[in-house]
Formats: C-alpha cells, structure tokens, sequence
C-alpha cells in the first residue's frame, strides 16, 4: 500500500514538472525565442527544481509541529 503512494506521488509530480516545462516552453515558441535543446534541458531543471522546492516547503509548513515547550515543563506522569 504504501509503495501505491509513493508511485502515485511519483506520477503527480512528474505529470507536474512535465505540464510547467511545456507551458514555459510553450511561451518561449510564441513569443518567437524558440529554445535550442540546451535550453531546453535548462527549462526542464528549473521547472523541476521550482516543484520539489514547492513540494519542500508545502510539506514543512502544513506539518503539525509538536510544541516541545510544554513537553519540558510538564513530564509525564511516572509510573510506580
């Protein structure tokens, strides 16, 4: 079960990363600077780099996060 989940975050994030690079890419051929293979390659790492760092963050900020204040001031009960 748990290897479904990594897979299917695998697939969201490449399916991510492969719509941004076109949608970039897609600009670049509009507006007449059509990209060189190279540069391309550059796109793809950016847009890459740009989701994982997203992925990073969104999983640091929506964490709960354990208050270890209290923890310190009140331990638990000790068993006898």
């Amino acid at each position: 079960m748990a290897q479904e989940v990594i897979l299917k975050s695998s697939a969201v994030l490449l399916s991510i990363i492969i719509a941004l690079s076109l949608a970039v890419w897609c600009f670049f051929y509009l507006t007449s600077a059509r990209l060189q293979p190279a540069e391309t390659t550059v796109v793809v790492g950016f847009c890459t780099l740009l989701v994982l760092t997203g992925k990073f963050l969104w999983s640091r900020f929506t964490k709960p996060r354990k208050n270890n204040a209290e923890s310190k001031h009140n331990p638990p009960a000790s068993r006898v």
